[in-house]
């Protein structure tokens, strides 16, 4: 995401603050860098191993889309703990057998305790979640789903799709287009003069220097919004620290 607020940037300090050196010695902050691929510093049997030696997983985020870390967890039997306002898809497959929530950083601790001192009471059948979340299962699905789009729009299905690593390539984290058409962190294309662009590239159909400005003058427009909004959400942030009140902060949302 390009919006600085929405990234948590005091992990480190927090964990040094919050843990007395004795308790640190119970549990490991790893500070990865960016590996080869990405944002992904660690390969997929690493992760699997502690996936596998863990008696649950917990995910902090107030916002996820489909949350494949949650999906990994609940294929290898781990009972996932998450927030009770959790927002998008990642509470989907999430039940009272394979899960638990929390509303306050005590609660969540409190759920820790419970489920590593009665971890045999959180074990569950993993074999339905495959057939719904595992790419064994779903491979074919999606090239159905891809055939069958393709026939509705009236274009012929040709070649053999790329079905291998879609834990990666589907979020678009694995990097492979141009840094000028994608996000800095991730394959997603950055604007929609990149999108016009990539499409260009992929069809080798010709794009008028009008439809291309037209593109950046719309990106540039989307950019002002979003600084604007950051502006905003810095002013509330502000006038709530400084006793500013509803009245000011009601006044600035409206103009």
């Amino acid at each position: 995401m390009d919006d600085p607020s929405w990234w948590y940037r005091e992990l480190e300090g927090d964990y040094l603050r919050m843990f007395s050196e004795s308790e640190r010695q119970y549990f490991s902050l790893m500070r990865l860098q960016h590996g080869p691929v990405g944002a992904f510093p660690l390969p997929q049997e690493t992760i699997a191993y502690f996936y596998n030696v863990s008696k649950f997983f917990c995910l902090f985020s107030e916002h996820e889309g489909e949350s494949r870390v949650i999906a990994e967890a609940l294929l290898c039997g781990l009972p996932v703990v998450v927030r009770e306002t959790l927002l998008g898809g990642g509470r989907d497959y999430l039940t009272p057998e394979n899960s638990r929530t929390f509303s306050s950083l005590d609660e969540a601790a409190e759920q820790f305790i419970e489920i590593a001192n009665n971890h045999h009471h959180y074990s569950f059948d993993t074999s339905k979640l495959e057939i719904e979340l595992s790419e064994r299962h779903t491979k074919s699905k999606l090239q159905r789903a891809l055939q069958g789009l393709f026939h509705e729009l009236g274009y012929p299905f040709l070649g053999e799709p790329r079905l291998d690593k879609l834990d990666r390539r589907l979020p678009g984290h694995e990097v492979n287009l141009p840094a000028h058409l994608r996000a800095d962190e991730t394959n997603d294309l950055r604007s929609l003069e990149a999108t016009l662009l990539y499409a260009r590239q992929i069809s080798g159909l010709s794009i008028t220097r009008s439809a291309q400005l037209w593109a950046r003058s719309w990106d540039r427009l989307a950019a002002a919004r979003r600084i604007g909004k950051q502006t905003l959400r810095w002013a509330q942030r502000r006038l709530s620290l400084t006793g500013g009140g509803s009245r000011a902060s009601a006044h600035l949302a409206h103009e």
